[in-house]
């Protein structure tokens, strides 16, 4: 009989074996990777998404009271005036209540519903702006301010907060106010549009507001 000898890889083969098992080990290290880099750009638009939404909420839910009195009756000190005293409005729009565009909204409304209040006080006036910083950044400010409200204005430099998230920067909030057509002009609507940025990942997001309380 004849004995059958077992013999081992050629170096050809193993050269071979070799480079199929690097390609496959590339291929799962790529797609790995691949999948790493998936994962954490859904986990950016999530939390951009959440935040963006936080914010329009905020703002949707305190906008949609401007002009707010309670038990104001002939007068109402909570909307605001143009420099001549001719029109007024619940909303002013970069300080301007007949403005249709701008990138600052200011407004105000009896907070607590307190009875007797006929004018802002320092927590009732509230705004919201971006804001050119002079590197050419922006900035995302909400008004408050409880130390009265001299300067409540749009280009005030003191009592405007930035929202404070480093993570997420705001790089657009454009506002746009239609009115609503109607004998005695009551109501408008404010379209707020917020886009938000996070580490090259950029989302929109827009809300419409109708607002009572208007007055012309």
């Amino acid at each position: 009989m004849h004995q059958r000898l077992n013999k081992g890889f050629t170096l050809t083969e193993l050269l071979v074996s070799s480079a199929i098992g690097l390609s496959l080990i590339t291929v799962v290290t790529s797609n790995y990777f691949h999948s790493v880099a998936l994962s954490n750009q859904q986990i950016k638009r999530s939390v951009l998404s959440a935040e963006l939404d936080s914010l329009l909420y905020l703002m949707n839910a305190e906008i949609k009271r401007a002009g707010y009195c309670g038990d104001c009756k002939s007068s109402n000190g909570f909307l605001i005036s143009d420099a001549t005293g001719a029109n007024r409005s619940s909303v002013a729009i970069n300080d301007s209540v007949t403005a249709l565009t701008g990138t600052c909204i200011r407004f105000a409304y009896n907070e607590d519903s307190s009875l007797g209040v006929l004018t802002p006080r320092n927590g009732d006036a509230r705004g919201y702006r971006l804001k050119m910083e002079k590197d050419g950044t922006k900035s995302f400010e909400i008004y408050r301010n409880y130390g009265g409200i001299a300067n409540w204005n749009c280009n005030d430099g003191t009592h405007w907060l930035d929202y404070q998230n480093d993570m997420i920067s705001i790089s657009q909030f454009d506002i746009h106010r239609e009115e609503v057509i109607g004998i005695s002009r009551k109501k408008q609507n404010i379209t707020i549009t917020l886009t938000g940025n996070i580490d090259g990942v950029s989302l929109s997001r827009t809300t419409r507001i109708a607002i009572n309380n208007v007055d012309y």
